[in-house]
């Protein structure tokens, strides 16, 4: 019996303990790739009235690969996670699409860069427009997060690449939170 515990923790728990560790260990990104900010016409909103904002990424320095075609980001769509949260950090109930793709690609990284990515020189800029069309229904403060993600299996292979110089978004970057006010 006691074997048999042993064998099957050998076999089961060893292996899903390795491949947690890998999981967690986050490729490295070169620092100062590009920036991701959030930008609102107003911060102060009537209470019921859609919060409309747009998320912008501007390449850094040495210019940024990002994927051609970006808006809201979802499983293997790179694009731009938007989230309210109330002052303190609290989860806070809106309405939103979610997005889901199933990348159906050459996994060839420089067949992927030639079709799909676009070089944005330093200082040039993305950006996505959104609004929240189902905002709280309690007066207050109120947070907005934003982030450009990746989203993509194969980006570190294509920043790997020679032409690259491993200028490609492979991390999550993360925005400045925004602070709003719904009176």
């Amino acid at each position: 019996m006691c074997l048999s515990v042993m064998i099957l923790y050998l076999l089961t728990l060893l292996p899903a303990k390795e491949h947690a560790q890998n999981k967690d260990t986050p490729t490295k990104q070169r620092e100062g790739l590009a920036t991701v900010s959030i930008v609102a016409v107003k911060r102060s909103f009537k209470l019921g009235e859609p919060i409309a904002f747009t998320v912008l990424l501007t390449a850094g320095e040495e210019g940024v690969y990002v994927e051609k075609g970006w808006s809201q980001a979802g499983a293997a769509i790179p694009g731009f996670y938007v989230d309210l949260e109330t002052a303190n950090g609290g989860r806070v109930q809106t309405c939103r699409t979610i997005v889901d793709g199933m990348p159906n690609e050459d996994p060839d990284p420089q067949t992927i860069l030639a079709r799909a990515f676009i070089l944005l020189r330093q200082g040039e800029v993305i950006g996505w427009s959104t609004t929240i069309e189902c905002p709280p229904h309690k007066r207050g403060k109120y947070r907005v997060r934003a982030s450009y993600s990746p989203d993509r299996p194969l980006n570190e292979r294509i920043a790997g690449l020679k032409e690259t110089r491993g200028r490609v978004v492979v991390n999550v970057l993360d925005a400045k939170p925004m602070d709003i006010l719904i009176r």
